[in-house]
């Protein structure tokens, strides 16, 4: 069905003035001045009614989703005031409706970036990269509590896994043989920095990590969770990180008067000097 758009005119009114305005700085407007010839009550029957444009002033345009759109202004204020003989004096002004001020001031996509700290475990802190793999191994068997006999065992056959159990496993469980793996295997000076700080208690740290909201807006949700829980770089001048990024969270708002959904996407960065998992969170 064919829209219908109505023009507000000044009727019996006598048009005197027209003014219109637009800017860099500025919201369109636009003022009629008219005169009555008659009284106060007839001017305001012929006055053309608020929220209709006039064919006198020109469309205007404002931004919508990165999009030129031509708009119309309406009446937005009518002022009635004493002329000469005994006629009535109307001003009538015109602006944006409510909501294509409020649309068009807040088209611009906006991002925002939120530093935060997560407990880690020890082994990712930048200062321990050095640790060769075999011995952050034994840090690792450690700090996940493998027993005991477990983790000398595997160090004395120099194998990750053995299907065979010496006779006496309870004699494994000395603090001497222990203490002999740990000399034998761990040889690097970071390594046994770190074996220092996980005897002291110290297994993890606090490490920054990093979060990207974008807030844009959009007609519809067709696009508001895509991507989610995928390895992604996100839109717009990101800082630099030494690993990559994953989107993490999708949020879309509504009022009920209001024409466009605001959506919000997070980005959260990965630990660093480390990647999100390529096999779990790559694009299908």
């Amino acid at each position: 069905m064919n829209e219908r758009t109505y023009y507000g005119n000044t009727g019996d009114l006598i048009l005197t003035d027209v003014q219109y305005v637009d800017g860099i700085d500025e919201t369109p407007s636009g003022t009629i001045t008219c005169t009555f010839p008659g009284t106060l009550e007839g001017a305001l029957a012929a006055a053309p009614e608020l929220g209709t444009s006039s064919e006198h002033l020109p469309e205007s345009t404002r931004e919508e989703l990165g999009t030129t759109v031509r708009v119309r202004l309406v009446l937005k204020n009518r002022t009635f005031s004493a002329g000469k003989d005994g006629s009535v004096n109307v001003v009538l002004k015109y602006g944006f409706r409510e909501e294509d001020a409020s649309s068009s001031a807040s088209q611009s996509t906006e991002y925002q970036v939120t530093g935060l700290e997560r407990e880690t475990s020890i082994l990712l802190h930048p200062r321990y990269a050095a640790v060769p793999e075999r011995e952050k191994l034994l840090v690792k068997a450690l700090l996940d509590g493998t027993r005991l006999f477990d983790l000398v065992w595997r160090h004395k056959t120099k194998l990750m896994m053995s299907s065979t159990e010496p006779a006496d496993p309870e004699n494994w469980h000395e603090k001497e043989t222990l203490e002999d793996a740990i000399k034998t295997v761990v040889q690097s000076d970071a390594g046994k920095l770190l074996i220092k700080k996980i005897r002291k208690g110290v297994t993890s740290y606090n490490a920054e990590r990093l979060e990207w909201t974008e807030t844009s807006y959009a007609r519809s949700l067709s696009a508001a969770a895509s991507g989610l829980s995928q390895i992604d770089t996100p839109p717009g001048d990101t800082p630099a990180i030494s690993g990559n990024w994953r989107m993490t969270k999708a949020e879309a708002n509504k009022t009920e008067s209001e024409r466009y959904w605001e959506i919000k996407k997070t980005w959260t960065a990965s630990d660093a000097g480390s990647n999100w998992d390529k096999d779990l969170y790559a694009a299908g």
